[in-house]
């Protein structure tokens, strides 16, 4: 299988450390490219864009980090209709794309977290101090980065108010093994929510105040769900399950309807199927044993690789 990834700059999402142990990497668009993996990055979709992706037989997989700059564009629909797969930064994003521009909901992923890839264990939880990490210094090298907010410890706050991005600072104060601060009404805030990161706080709130309130027990706590998050994002877990995803859907999904769905063609078997009671009932009263032939074993038989897990 091969992959071209097209990028303008290099994003964290996709780190050069994780795409040289992808399989099949290419240097170049060739005509035996099957994905072509373009990521969004304040451009115009020019006719030379749109010759390139309509003219070779690749799937194509929209990737889009900055959803808000990417709905301003003029341009948006016909990225859109080039597209067989696009990749968005959070929920409000996919509902925009469904409600606003009649994309289809079945073409439409998210990703939640950007990967940092560093090679770095945490052997000691952060401080529980009560200083709030209200800004990151992201020209330093990655590693002294994360690494200076792990020793300040603390708590990270997340500025970002988007409802559409995920702040790329949430990844830094994760992958450092801090607990976050995220505004209501935020895309942030709801993984903060969702994965018991940190708190949640209003606009009105006196940050310090609401701190002060968590006691050491509570934090530790935060710090050990953070940690488990934060070594995936160090690991580059997201980007791996991304690439996996893409290669699923756009190369296993259309063979696997082309060549073993009987639902779009009449069967050529008469099928005697049970139900799951029956099936339960059968295996006991025959001893039989019990195999799983699903999509995972369809992409594994076709050289596709695991591309579940």
């Amino acid at each position: 299988m091969q992959i071209y990834y097209h990028s303008a700059v290099q994003n964290p999402l996709l780190p050069a450390s994780i795409w040289r142990t992808t399989d099949g990497r290419v240097s170049k668009l060739t005509t035996d490219t099957d994905i072509l993996l373009w990521e969004y990055q304040h451009e115009h979709a020019s006719d030379d864009w749109q010759s390139l992706c309509l003219n070779n037989r690749a799937s194509m997989v929209l990737l889009i980090t900055d959803y808000d700059n990417f709905q301003t564009d003029l341009n948006i629909n016909r990225f859109l209709e080039v597209a067989n797969y696009i990749v968005v930064p959070t929920i409000m994003a996919k509902r925009d794309l469904v409600l606003n521009h009649q994309v289809s909901g079945e073409k439409i992923f998210t990703y939640e977290f950007r990967d940092l890839p560093l090679d770095w264990e945490i052997d000691n939880m952060p401080r529980p101090a009560k200083n709030i990490q209200e800004s990151i210094n992201m020209s330093q090298p990655l590693a002294v980065c994360v690494k200076n907010l792990h020793k300040a410890g603390g708590w990270g706050l997340i500025t970002d108010r988007s409802k559409f991005n995920v702040s790329l600072e949430l990844s830094y104060f994760l992958a450092a093994g801090i607990p976050i601060l995220a505004f209501y009404g935020s895309a942030t805030a709801q993984l903060v929510s969702k994965y018991h990161l940190g708190l949640v706080i209003d606009n009105n709130d006196d940050h310090q105040k609401v701190i002060s309130q968590v006691s050491e027990q509570m934090y530790g706590q935060l710090v050990n769900n953070v940690s488990r998050i934060g070594l995936k994002i160090r690991n580059g877990q997201f980007t791996r399950q991304l690439l996996n995803e893409a290669c699923y859907h756009a190369i296993v999904m259309p063979q696997m309807f082309m060549n073993y769905s009987s639902i779009y063609r009449p069967a050529k078997f008469n099928l005697n199927v049970m139900d799951s009671v029956d099936t339960a009932k059968f295996i006991e009263e025959n001893r039989c044993s019990v195999a799983r032939l699903g999509d995972g074993e369809i992409s594994l038989l076709k050289g596709f690789g695991q591309v579940f897990q």
